[in-house]
């Protein structure tokens, strides 16, 4: 199944003003694959959406895009291009251009209204720390049955998800997508955006304090992916964020979604008797070569299932849970969804344990830092 868009829904979604050719308003079955917006890899009939940034502004490379044969062209009504090519908009070799106020809008409302098309299953993950790993070891574990997608490297902004969606497998049972934020109201825009059928939540921290000023926005901040879930959906808390349990609590009589735990043993019971299901681990063992515990839930008492990693990895029992919580929720199969957690490994300099020479062993977890990730890696490393 290919990815389509069709020229009137690309100007329902954005609300843009379209011009087209005789020749391509007589192409009733018209329609563009992919929407681009990097004229290094554009092909032909493709549409090249412009974005501006602090150092780049894609109008700039229009003939560029055209020169490759763009189908369309997404500009922004203001700019200079746009009045350079309005004229000649008519003509039978030119593509069709949609002029918008703000091409990073239209981006964003062309993938909400491509996602609302979607019949995959949207798992969103935000929090302090550990969004990244939460969002690997979910696509890890789901991935072993269903047809699952994630999010590329760091796409995790207002552009990174909107490429996302837009060039996710159509075919895609389950999509787990990273949202990330750096500015007070971005997080309920880009609920909007995604939303989830899943939020994982994977705690609340001081991260983001730079931009959003204090650990209260900061949890508002994260609280609103749940704005615009979707009917029927699940929300998924680490138990031991006190803030989160609150919250819980308070909104426990919400018939929007279904509030799920993960949790310790030291969490477990507290959250039980507040009448939560629950995710949680015991039996851990960990040494500098194996991690290892046995992961049960509150659904079914006898169910239990032993989680092996071939390294030393304590930051990574939260993010087994939650891939676990949103597999049991998808039906499959926990026996081989439990079983397939062996085959992660740890990426991108995030506690990645690397051996020296000389019995030296280093843990590379320089990709960011924040006083949790700090105390993570410190445990990490307790063990080697």
């Amino acid at each position: 199944m290919k990815t389509r868009f069709l020229p009137n829904q690309l100007k329902t979604w954005t609300d843009g003003m379209l011009y087209r050719s005789q020749q391509s308003i007589g192409d009733t079955e018209k329609y563009y694959t992919c929407i681009s917006t990097d004229t290094r890899t554009i092909r032909k009939g493709e549409v090249f959406l412009a974005l501006r940034g602090e150092s780049y502004d894609g109008h700039d490379f229009i003939d560029s895009a055209m020169e490759k044969g763009a189908g369309m062209l997404i500009i922004e009504e203001e700019s200079d291009v746009a009045k350079k090519l309005l004229p000649i908009s008519e003509d039978a070799n030119m593509p069709d251009i949609l002029l918008v106020p703000d091409t990073l809008r239209a981006y964003m409302a062309i993938a909400a209204g491509y996602r609302q098309t979607l019949d995959t299953n949207i798992i969103g993950v935000t929090g302090s720390v550990g969004k990244t790993t939460t969002r690997r070891m979910t696509h890890q574990i789901l991935s072993s049955q269903l047809v699952t997608d994630q999010s590329d490297a760091n796409q995790n902004n207002q552009i990174g998800i909107s490429n996302t969606i837009l060039s996710s497998n159509p075919e895609a049972q389950v999509l787990v997508v990273e949202i990330a934020i750096d500015n007070l109201d971005e997080m309920e825009e880009l609920s909007a955006l995604v939303r989830p059928d899943i939020a994982i939540i994977t705690g609340i921290g001081y991260s983001h304090a730079l931009h959003l000023g204090s650990i209260e926005n900061i949890f508002k901040e994260k609280m609103d992916l749940l704005v615009h879930m979707r009917d029927n959906s699940f929300v998924l808390l680490n138990g031991k964020d006190q803030m989160l349990r609150n919250w819980a609590i308070q909104n426990k009589n919400d018939s929007r979604f279904a509030v799920w735990f993960v949790a310790d043993l030291n969490h477990k019971d507290e959250i039980l008797d507040n009448g939560f299901p629950v995710f949680w681990s015991e039996n851990i063992e960990i040494d500098k070569e194996n991690t290892s515990f046995v992961a049960r839930c509150s659904f079914s008492a006898d169910e239990a299932w032993t989680i092996k990693l071939p390294f030393a990895a304590p930051h990574l029992i939260e993010a087994v849970l939650f891939g676990l919580a949103s597999a049991y929720i998808q039906g499959i199969d926990m026996r081989i969804a439990s079983d397939s957690v062996s085959g992660f490994f740890n990426t991108d300099s995030r506690q990645q344990i690397v051996n020296l020479n000389n019995d030296i062993c280093l843990l590379d977890d320089s990709y960011n830092s924040s006083p949790e990730a700090m105390t993570s890696g410190l445990m990490t490393l307790s063990y080697l």
